[in-house]
């Protein structure tokens, strides 16, 4: 508080109501303006927060291997499956896998080096992708399964994601 009155700062009065009195039902009113409270946050509160907390982690994990963005991973789906009919081709026609006939002489100098290429990254993303889902899954398992906040604070933290 004297860093605060040092350097010029003075305290505010507490908040009132309509009648003049300085109550906590003032100041909540006040603080829920910006998302906040006087009470601490409920076990579901804290639940809900946390595996938010661990979603976001699992998608920044992700984002070591993928491009973010929900087109790229449209993309992703679209090249792993023309990949897929590619190779079970007999004698595959560039205009019917316009995402892999894209990157012929870039990923590779064929159709099917650049099919070949596809699938590789896509099974080695498949199992990156399957550790992080599993890694998350359970986090949020583990949070919802705890009985106090101490608890639920302490499976988010335990979460352990694969590493590259």
């Amino acid at each position: 508080m004297e860093a605060f009155l040092a350097v010029g700062h003075s305290p505010t009065r507490w908040p009132s109501d309509s009648e003049g009195e300085q109550t906590d039902q003032a100041l909540q009113e006040v603080l829920g303006a910006y998302g906040l409270t006087m009470e601490p946050p409920s076990l579901v509160q804290v639940k809900s927060l946390l595996m938010a907390g661990v979603d976001a982690e699992a998608e920044a994990h992700r984002h070591r291997y993928i491009t973010p963005g929900a087109g790229q991973a449209m993309t992703y789906a679209r090249k792993a499956e023309e990949a897929r009919l590619c190779l079970s081709a007999v004698d595959p026609n560039p205009e019917d896998y316009p995402l892999l006939a894209a990157e012929i002489g870039i990923t590779a100098s064929t159709l099917v080096g650049v099919a070949q290429v596809v699938a590789t990254a896509n099974a080695q993303w498949l199992q990156i992708g399957a550790a992080i889902e599993a890694a998350r899954l359970s986090t949020k398992q583990s949070i919802v399964n705890a009985e106090t906040v101490e608890a639920a604070k302490a499976a988010a933290n335990a979460v352990v994601w694969p590493v590259n």
